[in-house]
């Protein structure tokens, strides 16, 4: 199985369309540079809830460096990696002291080279270019193949959804919580529901937070139940300590 991704840098305006895309790396850095483009990009990419992985177009000379820089302007990335290639690509040396600072960092890293005579430098996945055609690139062993080069960058990666996650080390999906509710005689505090949860056969969704004379959290309303809006807020002791309630309405909810 492989997925869809693309990879991106300045060279790209505004951040093409991301739908159905599992994954983006985003040119973070070149040298002791920082392209121009990233955060837009890496904002977007996060936005979308895809695996964000940021590349250093490197340059020979200074490895520990040009990594320390990629591990500061991308902190927030998924993935990072280092981009091989032109006439002053690092040489093994660079690519030494860049995996190393890395590594160092708590960190793991790849390595985009094409396909002819890629090496292994002890990068942590491999990120292969190679537009000759055919169901996968010339190298055994790759993760992510670039395919195509223009007029965007198309890439792909060998495996499953859990296995991107695994790699770019995302933890699963919180799981779905199902409630029950009984209606009380008086308006009491309630526990509120987090967006998207399933109470007796409603979905909840919440909006906000909003303005309020108050202090409040996010607004929310329960579909199919007539109880209007209410604002909620987060208790601080007591049996529902840490979680957000409902107050003034006439419906309590209970975890089943």
């Amino acid at each position: 199985m492989t997925l869809r991704g693309i990879d991106i840098s300045r060279w790209q305006g505004t951040t093409p369309s991301l739908a159905g895309l599992a994954f983006c790396f985003v040119k973070a850095t070149e040298g002791q540079t920082t392209d121009p483009k990233y955060a837009m990009h890496a904002a977007n990419v996060r936005k979308a809830g895809i695996v964000l992985g940021a590349y250093a177009f490197g340059h020979r000379g200074d490895g520990a460096g040009q990594a320390r820089h990629l591990l500061e302007v991308a902190r927030g990335a998924d993935l990072l990696a280092l981009d091989v290639e032109g006439a002053d690509a690092p040489d093994y040396a660079t690519a030494r002291d860049f995996g190393a600072a890395i590594h160092a960092a708590g960190r793991e890293w790849g390595l985009y080279h094409s396909s002819s005579g890629y090496p292994q430098w002890g990068q942590d996945f491999l990120w292969v270019a190679d537009w000759t055609g055919g169901s996968s690139p010339h190298l055994a062993g790759w993760h992510f193949w670039q395919y195509r080069g223009s007029p965007l960058d198309l890439d792909l990666f060998n495996g499953t959804q859990a296995q991107l996650d695994a790699l770019a080390h995302r933890a699963a999906p919180a799981a779905v919580h199902h409630y029950q509710l009984s209606i009380a005689s008086r308006a009491k505090v309630m526990v509120a529901i987090m967006s998207g949860s399933r109470i007796a056969g409603w979905t909840t969704h919440a909006w906000g937070p909003r303005a309020s004379s108050a202090p409040c959290g996010p607004k929310i309303r329960l579909n199919g139940l007539n109880s209007g809006w209410a604002y909620v807020a987060k208790v601080a002791a007591g049996e529902f300590a840490g979680r957000y309630v409902r107050i003034g309405t006439g419906v309590t909810v209970r975890e089943v």
